[in-house]
């Protein structure tokens, strides 16, 4: 397996991909292209189409985001192209736009095998429920390893776009398939999460709107607890002051999606809607706890991430293997643990 990572900006990648491509990657088995795109949706096409252009069979799909990190430098409103090319694996994609999100899951699994390794998706982060992609996934493929996030748009929580070869799709997920007997897959997640205070129990609460909490209204706990300004400036920093949600042995972040007076819309029905226990919670600010978990490879990050290392800039220098670093921050990440799925962050 051998990745090349290209930076790009405004429809021009820094760098020519048949120059920059080993010689022996034509006869490979196959190639995936990832397209991570911070800027308008007409370059996720146009990148498309360069790549296709020097590797027609490469299969491609993509993502716009909420800022990049590609080696040592982090972005916002740029655009990254990851190419990885295998030797023994097949790579299969597909996408779905069905209007249900647990439909798509379950035609996203339709590209899993018996030897499939890892199945990625990348879905918009404006409208698909995330949890319900994951189990639809868990109803056909109970035991294939998953990874991927949700689409970003800058921050601006307004329209979020996925791609699939040259189509753009902005209410439903992609996916990607590795296939093979001899490859190997990892992966892992990471939490910095610091509670506030104590338990608190959603008193009232219709789908994913949460009207009371404690018997007070939603919006006003988190003006009692972080102030006028992060109240005042719900939804974009909800991501940042997650409900948390305790499932099992894990817990599971809730982030506020939208404000409607004095209400908030969480990214699902919070623990039966009422009586459920959550956590008020903020990001913990350990940069190089989360720099180091950058490490190699392909990260695909909530948008925290890039926050906590624009602030932390200086230390990215002690990323191990910066060369082999791709980091995506997105609306949320995806990953299998005790056998079911579960959003890990911020969308659900």
């Amino acid at each position: 397996m051998f990745t090349v990572v290209f930076k790009a900006y405004k429809g021009k990648l820094e760098k020519d991909i048949e120059t920059s491509m080993p010689e022996w990657s034509s006869a490979r088995s196959g190639i995936l292209v990832q397209i991570f795109c911070g800027e308008d949706k007409k370059y996720l096409q146009e990148y498309s189409r360069i790549v296709k252009e020097s590797l027609p069979d490469a299969k491609v799909i993509g993502a716009t985001t909420d800022g990049e990190i590609a080696g040592k430098e982090v972005t916002a409103k740029r655009s990254v192209v990851s190419i990885t090319i295998f030797e023994h694996t097949e790579v299969r994609t597909t996408f779905s736009e069905s209007g249900d999100s647990y439909t798509d899951g379950r035609r996203l699994s339709s590209i899993c095998d018996k030897n499939t390794k890892l199945l990625l998706i990348l879905s918009d982060g404006t409208y698909s429920n995330g949890e319900d992609i994951l189990y639809g996934v868990h109803s056909l493929a109970p035991e294939v390893m998953i990874g991927g996030g949700m689409a970003g748009d800058n921050s601006t929580f307004t329209q979020t776009w996925v791609l699939h070869e040259d189509r753009l799709i902005s209410h439903g997920a992609v996916g990607a398939s590795l296939n093979s007997d001899l490859l190997k897959v990892r992966n892992f997640y990471y939490f910095d999460w610091l509670p506030v205070d104590r338990k608190f129990k959603i008193t009232k609460a219709v789908g994913n709107r949460v009207y009371t909490i404690d018997h007070i209204p939603a919006v006003e706990l988190y003006r009692r607890y972080f102030g006028d300004k992060t109240a005042e400036r719900l939804p974009k920093v909800g991501i940042e002051f997650p409900l948390m949600v305790q499932r099992g042995s894990m817990q599971v972040a809730r982030a506020v999606l939208g404000k409607r007076g004095r209400l908030v819309d969480t990214c699902r029905q919070c623990e039966r809607g009422r009586g459920g226990e959550i956590w008020l919670r903020k990001l913990g600010r350990n940069h190089k706890k989360h720099i180091q978990c950058l490490g190699a490879g392909k990260r695909y990050g909530c948008t925290d991430i890039l926050h906590i290392l624009m602030h932390g800039q200086k230390e990215i220098h002690i990323l191990r293997y910066p060369s082999r670093n791709t980091t995506i921050c997105l609306y949320g990440s995806y990953r299998r643990l005790l056998y079911i799925r579960r959003v890990l962050s911020s969308r659900g």
